[in-house]
């Protein structure tokens, strides 16, 4: 029997670090007459598997800030776009040689916005080497990691930087201060979701704003939650630079 709740599901928190990680697991059934009349689910891998369980076939739901390829109902902001407003800020600034740390290759946010900044600089007739986007956690560690993999050449270093997150970013920055480099001299940065945290930095971290950080989005736009599994579709919020 359903109830008249609506649940939530979210990504797991790491024992240590600063981001939530990304989990591909979820009910495999509710406790008896408690099952949700609806679900808000806020992790999710791109091919969707993970949503094809038992619980979760009877109980509408609404993934929030993923979406997957199978069409599954979603509210995100436009990864996309934002990935792109990165790489045309980069460019006015005549950064010509950048990598971008990529995130996991599951995860929609970091797909789309590291599509959409490598699509803008094939635009521009720079297309990106496959060395240039590394993938990585979405924490502070993955970052740092993988931005020494992308400036540990001298020869080959990139005068800018993409993490499609804060804290992948706030890495990097670990990164460039371990190999001797000076942001904003040396090496331009940015991130993406506009975090509090990204604006208390010694020197405040270049970031896409992203409504899906806001506490208010939901009771300010209601988001138009699109439950029925007939009507499936994908909201995506407006982003700024």
């Amino acid at each position: 029997m359903a109830s008249n709740l609506i649940g939530v599901l979210v990504p797991r928190l790491p024992v240590s670090g600063t981001s939530p990680t990304n989990s591909a697991t979820g009910p495999t059934h509710w406790p008896r007459d408690c099952a949700p009349a609806a679900l808000v689910i806020g992790d999710a891998h791109l091919d969707g598997a993970a949503l094809d369980l038992p619980a979760l076939r009877n109980t509408p739901f609404v993934l929030v800030n993923r979406r997957t390829n199978a069409g599954h109902a979603s509210v995100t902001c436009d990864d996309r776009l934002g990935g792109r407003l990165v790489a045309e800020h980069l460019l006015a600034l005549g950064h010509r040689s950048v990598g971008v740390i990529a995130g996991r290759p599951f995860a929609s946010t970091g797909t789309d916005r590291t599509e959409g900044f490598v699509e803008r600089y094939r635009e521009a007739g720079l297309p990106l080497p496959e060395r240039r986007v590394v993938h990585s956690a979405f924490d502070t560690a993955g970052g740092h990691e993988a931005a020494r993999a992308l400036l540990a050449a001298p020869e080959d270093r990139p005068t800018a930087l993409f993490a499609v997150n804060d804290f992948a970013a706030i890495g990097a920055a670990g990164a460039a201060r371990d190999l001797g480099l000076t942001l904003g001299r040396d090496l331009a940065l940015a991130g993406f979701a506009d975090t509090a945290l990204a604006a208390q930095l010694p020197l405040p971290l270049t970031s896409v704003h992203s409504p899906m950080a806001e506490e208010r989005v939901g009771r300010r736009r209601r988001w138009a939650m699109p439950w029925s599994r007939a009507a499936s579709r994908w909201v995506r919020l407006p982003v700024e630079r």
